[in-house]
């Protein structure tokens, strides 16, 4: 018998949600279940789902006073909500890539026999899904008992944060590569069902929020007046690169555009979707979590390598460390490919991925545009997801225009894009 839900902070499982906990309990052992729910996450640090937190405690094989927590991971109650972000593609995207891909790479690393402690393992566990509240819910691995936690979103990550992220990333990629190598029709069958959920006609930011757009690119536009002459170079190209914004986002996360060196992508590697774990100074990190698939999509590596480096650094870490970020991107992708059975030199060597650095690396930019103005928000200044409207968009990007964070975080992507000739 199972007793009452204890509720905290406001935050409820609503529906079957909570049949779904204990069935997960019931399967790591666990009898005489509570079930204690707490948010998971505070404003500003989740923009497309609702995350809780729910600690479960019972007896574990006989043994009184044990617990377990996993993460919900639930689409938003609120209809507005989902229709203005369209966030039920998001869900079922993410779900094909927890129950479809990552399985996947699981089989092939056990299949090529890597070794327990070289193994890919910076991706929580999907434990359950639900779709009974129409829509997906997710049951993942809690990763917080195990010491990770988030990073400042507002401070940008340091060198040593970054290359952890980075040879997580070349890891992830390499999956890809080694499965259209040694699977070519699991591989095929895996990326696509893989979905493009910002950039397509009747996403997110398809076509039908051209307006808003516009609105965004003439607002930095405005603002970066303040930093740059209307008539420089860094404007003059800057105009160049948005004047034909849809088709360029489009073309830039085509799979296609990159072959043959496209892979499964994160899609959405920030600051606040990444976990940290720290030694016992309890500030240099050791290993990394990346979280949320969502916008998971077959693209240039690159895309994800960009908009991680320019969305979520400053650039002091970029001019003292882009090289030495890339070679630690490299070195992981090419040593985690030779484990799963392929050579790196044949399906992307270095020339390839300097290549693909040059073609895709505007990629940071254009995310910048859109997400720059929320990642530098203080708490208190990022949208209310749940009174979205109509000029919830407008309303934010005017609060940016004396965001002294914001202006000179997006100044210095513009910069570093003209001076390295991406734009």
């Amino acid at each position: 018998m199972s007793a009452p839900v204890e509720e905290h902070s406001g935050a409820q499982l609503r529906g079957n949600l909570r049949a779904v906990v204990e069935d997960v309990a019931r399967r790591e052992r666990f009898t005489d279940v509570e079930v204690e729910v707490s948010r998971a996450s505070a404003k500003g640090d989740n923009y497309i789902g609702e995350l809780l937190r729910v600690k479960v405690k019972g007896r574990r094989d006989g043994e009184e006073g044990q617990s377990m927590s996993v993460v919900l991971k639930l689409i938003p109650e609120n209809e507005a909500r989902r229709a203005v972000a369209r966030v039920d593609a998001f869900f079922d995207n993410e779900l094909f890539v927890y129950s479809e891909v990552m399985p996947a790479f699981q089989s092939l690393q056990e299949d090529r026999r890597v070794p327990e402690a070289e193994r890919f393992g910076a991706v929580p566990k999907l434990l359950a899904c639900d779709r009974s509240e129409g829509g997906v819910s997710l049951v993942l691995e809690d990763m917080s008992p195990r010491g990770y936690r988030m990073a400042d979103r507002l401070k940008g990550l340091d060198t040593a944060h970054c290359s952890l992220v980075m040879k997580e990333l070349g890891r992830f990629h390499a999956f890809s590569f080694a499965l259209r190598d040694q699977r070519p029709a699991e591989f095929q069958r895996l990326r696509s069902g893989v979905t493009e959920t910002l950039f397509r006609p009747q996403s997110a930011l398809g076509a039908e929020s051209e307006g808003r757009l516009k609105s965004m690119v003439d607002h930095v536009t405005s603002t970066m007046l303040k930093r740059f002459p209307h008539e420089s170079e860094y404007m003059e190209r800057f105009r160049r690169f948005c004047s034909d914004f849809n088709k360029r986002a489009e073309a830039v996360v085509s799979g296609e555009a990159a072959e043959p060196c496209a892979v499964i992508c994160h899609g959405d590697c920030w600051t606040n979707n990444i976990l940290f774990k720290y030694r016992e100074d309890d500030e240099s990190p050791e290993a990394a979590c990346l979280l949320d698939l969502q916008v998971s999509r077959y693209s240039s590596p690159v895309t994800d390598i960009a908009y991680f480096l320019y969305c979520c650094t400053e650039r002091s870490v970029r001019r003292e460390a882009y090289k030495s970020l890339l070679s630690d991107y490299y070195n992981s992708f090419s040593q985690f490919l030779r484990l799963l059975g392929s050579d790196p030199e044949q399906m992307f060597p270095y020339s390839a991925f300097k290549e693909q650095e040059s073609r895709f690396s505007h990629f940071g930019l254009l995310m910048a545009l859109f997400v720059l103005p929320i990642f530098t928000a203080a708490s208190e200044d990022t949208p209310d997801m749940d009174n979205i409207g109509e000029n919830t968009a407008r309303d934010h990007l005017a609060k940016s225009a004396s965001n002294q964070l914001y202006l000179r975080r997006m100044g210095d992507v513009i910069e570093d894009m003209v001076d390295r000739s991406f734009i």
